[in-house]
């Protein structure tokens, strides 16, 4: 498969559990809606090469795609391999400072059950009546734009165009904080050492 111009072969790979009801909507509504948007698609188990370890094979799948789409219901939530899947794409955007993840719900109320790793990500819930197609929507669109990269240092130097997302602004309030606590550290000293006889 071809590789596009940031070298990614996919643009998402697709972290679900292969048991039902997951795997009927991964594969009759996601992966067809996907690929009608022209969108290079690898679902979890599909694309592994015989013989490989499945978690190298995983991993390769995770890190040759541009987005991981993270298939959340309570079987997923349970399931190990699948657990392992979506650290390992957090993982991933951590160390590049991007974010790579992108969790969807499929069934009721499973957001309340995430890790707190993970419920920090904004998830789109696709079982919502009202908003679920719209929110697909918002998923193709999200998988057809640019990564989006972190906030680098204290300042805005993100890229023109770059989403900025809230743990980036989290990361940014964080690293302000440590540097203030600094400051008042040396002030406090340089203010002890001149009250010192």
């Amino acid at each position: 498969m071809p590789r596009d111009a940031e070298e990614y072969r996919y643009d998402t790979y697709v972290s679900s559990v292969d048991r039902e009801p997951d795997a009927s909507w991964v594969w009759e509504t996601l992966v067809p809606r996907l690929e009608q948007a022209k969108l290079r698609v690898a679902v979890s188990g599909d694309v592994e090469e015989p013989g490989v370890d499945r978690v190298v094979n995983v991993e390769r799948g995770i890190t040759q795609a541009k987005r991981t789409i993270m298939v959340i219901s309570n079987a997923y939530l349970a399931d190990h391999m699948a657990d392992f899947e979506n650290m390992l794409a957090q993982t991933l955007g951590l160390q590049e400072g991007s974010y790579r993840l992108l969790p969807v719900a499929i069934t009721p109320d499973v957001s309340d059950k995430l890790p707190v790793r993970l419920s920090m990500l904004t998830t789109l819930d696709l079982d919502d009546q009202r908003r679920g197609e719209r929110n697909l929507g918002r998923l193709v669109t999200a998988l057809q734009g640019p990564l989006p990269r972190r906030v680098k240092g204290v300042g805005t130097d993100a890229p023109v165009g770059a989403s900025v997302a809230p743990l980036g602004i989290h990361l940014v309030l964080r690293q302000r904080h440590k540097q203030n606590q600094r400051r008042s550290r040396g002030s406090i000293v340089m203010l002890l050492s001149a009250s010192r006889p």
